[in-house]
């Protein structure tokens, strides 16, 4: 079974596919994880958000919209257990859709979105996972929700996409029994 877990920035996928892997024994792949490690080999700072996003966008460009799925997905089949987040561009969810994975999306109001992500920047100012000014959070999620530019991040058509959505908006024991019952209804893959 395939899943990909879609939100916006602090949304928390990535808490959402770790507890997948964690309690019903999936691998989870972060492709923002796949990013950094490009950007690494580039020699370029990997918690710097817009070396990610730069580097992200130069390789669609080169490889295809898709590519970081493709790479997230080489040795995948369909008895495997794979959870992956941190999609950014629908060719991307295109490729699971292909291997008849699913998408879940993580739905959180704005605010508690921001708070999240200054929160994060303040426990560890080395890393850029967004400002701590409200309206620059906002400008750059502007940025990276739709862009004329087919190569780059078009988040919005990502979450169109979506086959279920969670709404993360409580506690995190809200969110667990929600993923829970996610779980539960998920269809029987052939």
């Amino acid at each position: 079974m395939l899943i990909a877990v879609v939100g916006l920035n602090g949304s928390g996928k990535d808490t959402v596919a770790n507890y997948i892997a964690t309690k019903f024994g999936y691998k989870h792949v972060s492709l923002s994880n796949i990013v950094r490690d490009i950007v690494r080999e580039q020699g370029k700072d990997p918690s710097d958000r817009d070396n990610l996003n730069s580097i992200a966008d130069e390789q669609r460009k080169l490889v295809g919209p898709n590519f970081l799925a493709k790479k997230a997905l080489v040795n995948y089949s369909l008895k495997d257990k794979l959870v992956l987040s941190s999609f950014r561009h629908p060719a991307e969810i295109e490729v699971v859709k292909e291997k008849k994975g699913v998408v879940l999306r993580i739905d959180v109001p704005l605010e508690v979105r921001f708070a999240r992500t200054a929160l994060r920047k303040k426990q560890n100012p080395n890393t850029d996972h967004g400002s701590v000014e409200i309206e620059d959070f906002i400008e750059k999620e502007k940025r990276e929700l739709s862009n004329p530019d087919k190569d780059k991040m078009q988040i919005n058509e990502v979450l169109k996409l979506a086959d279920f959505i969670i709404k993360n908006d409580s506690t995190l024991a809200s969110l667990y029994k929600k993923i829970d019952n996610f779980m539960q209804i998920l269809p029987v893959q052939e």
